[in-house]
């Protein structure tokens, strides 16, 4: 039976493909045949690809085109719930989503982004999604810029959610964490939870991780390069850094 995994986030910009990147790293040290699957991603202008779908298939050279790694378009869910037609959303992700199952060892869904209009749908479909499918759920949380009763506030609504439709919540992660509340965060969402079969863990913010490298900038500006070359695997934040010191 295949062996799956559902990261559903509390909003956008959690950090989530950071968290498939490890988890995907980990999977494959046990086997080969692993896939990644989105039910619902925005259409991109032109011939733009999900930059998520797109890092984890290149990334890690995964043997699964991009069609298959997602279910529908945010517009197509629009429109068949304008037509009240929700099973249909069901049924055609459930539909791609047991082609992979027939093909892999291991699939990790990742969860919507809840942007646009459709974001208390999104919630609730991820909710049905991960139900039908029977994947267990790892619910990731921000912590950026927050105090530790904010961080914890919106992973307390979601997991609450899902357990009330019967899901399997496996755990709970934090990401962006200020490095100086990390104990005292995961103290306190233990005791608010109430219940130690949790995985929980705070993953420390690290700016440096948001910031590209300088050879990534000169190829996304096409730019010739004069000197320098030698400084190429260093990150912008970090040149720019030693240039206003």
């Amino acid at each position: 039976m295949t062996s799956s995994l559902y990261i559903s986030t509390t909003e956008p910009g959690s950090g989530k493909a950071l968290i498939s990147l490890g988890i995907i790293e980990l999977i494959l040290r046990k086997t080969s045949k692993v896939a990644f699957f989105r039910p619902v991603i925005k259409q991109q202008p032109g011939d733009r690809q999900d930059e998520d779908i797109s890092l984890i298939l290149d990334y890690f050279a995964l043997n699964q085109s991009y069609e298959a790694a997602f279910g529908l378009y945010a517009e197509e869910v629009q429109e068949l719930i304008a037509r009240s037609d929700y099973d249909e959303v069901l049924d055609q992700i459930i539909f791609k989503y047991k082609h992979l199952e027939q093909n892999y060892d291991f699939i990790l869904c990742e969860g919507s982004d809840y942007l646009g209009q459709v974001s208390a749908f999104e919630f609730n479909l991820n909710t049905e999604i991960a139900k039908n499918l029977g994947c267990p759920i790892l619910i990731l949380g921000n912590a950026h810029c927050r105090t530790i009763p904010e961080a914890i506030a919106p992973v307390k609504i979601s997991l609450k959610s899902y357990l009330a439709r019967e899901c399997q919540v496996i755990g709970v992660v934090f990401n962006k964490v200020d490095p100086e509340l990390r104990s005292q965060l995961l103290t306190a969402l233990e005791d608010r939870l109430n219940q130690t079969d949790y995985l929980l863990a705070a993953i420390p913010y690290e700016p440096r991780l948001k910031s590209p490298r300088i050879r990534e900038i000169a190829q996304q500006l096409k730019a010739k390069v004069l000197y320098g070359h030698n400084r190429f695997r260093g990150r912008y934040f970090s040149c720019l850094s030693r240039t206003l010191c």
